[in-house]
């Protein structure tokens, strides 16, 4: 009767040491209190208010930037990420300011969003820029976004180029600055006027920060 007893305090201890663990590892919420926080993405849909940015055939390349970003951080929240954006809205912000504002978000990735212009109508394609001066790892998070972009969208590679451009040189995480298409080239400023394309670039890009995200 002693030794039933003593085992049975035992079984019952052992149960509760288990079902302390278990409570320790999951919440009542079902979420694991030890669960990695979510990456944080810095979205700068380039120029905007009184900077229209490039204009090509009477579309203004601001217009273009904030679409596609706001198409990508729906792709990217809904895969659970916490994104900032610079703007919702056609609103201007210094560079200064855009570094600012991204240094002090906490954000892990920046990538800034824009679309190219050039004095020929025939240039055309994709490239990205990252800043050999900036932050390690910018260069792999440039590469993904350029083969992103140009396999989905099927616009020419331009290829992955330095700069130092002043969002991309300052900011304290990893960072780029992609070039979607040319708003100059009538083939690609028609591309961009639709919304198809446009969520081609969005999915191109918000798929280059979840794999540059595996990384970090």
């Amino acid at each position: 009767m002693i030794k039933t007893s003593r085992r049975i305090k035992l079984t019952t201890s052992v149960f509760l040491i288990l079902a302390f663990c278990i409570f320790l590892l999951v919440n009542p919420l079902g979420n694991s209190i030890f669960a990695a926080p979510k990456i944080r993405v810095f979205l700068d849909p380039g120029h905007g208010g009184s900077d229209t940015g490039a204009i090509g055939f009477g579309y203004y390349e601001k217009t273009a930037n904030l679409d596609i970003a706001l198409r990508t951080r729906a792709r990217l929240e809904a895969s659970g990420f916490e994104v900032v954006m610079r703007r919702t809205g056609d609103t201007n912000a210094s560079l200064d300011d855009i570094v600012n504002m991204a240094n002090r978000s906490g954000a892990d990735i920046f990538v800034s969003i824009h679309n190219n212009a050039a004095v020929s109508p025939y240039a055309h394609g994709t490239e990205t820029y990252w800043c050999a001066n900036g932050v390690a790892g910018s260069n792999q998070l440039a590469n993904l976004l350029q083969s992103n972009l140009v396999s989905q969208t099927g616009r020419a590679n331009r290829g992955v180029k330095t700069a130092d451009f002043r969002v991309i040189k300052y900011t304290t995480m990893p960072a780029a600055l992609v070039e979607c298409a040319f708003i100059s080239n009538q083939t690609e400023n028609d591309l961009l006027r639709s919304g198809d394309f446009r969520e081609k670039c969005a999915i191109a890009i918000s798929n280059a920060i979840r794999k540059f995200s595996e990384g970090i």
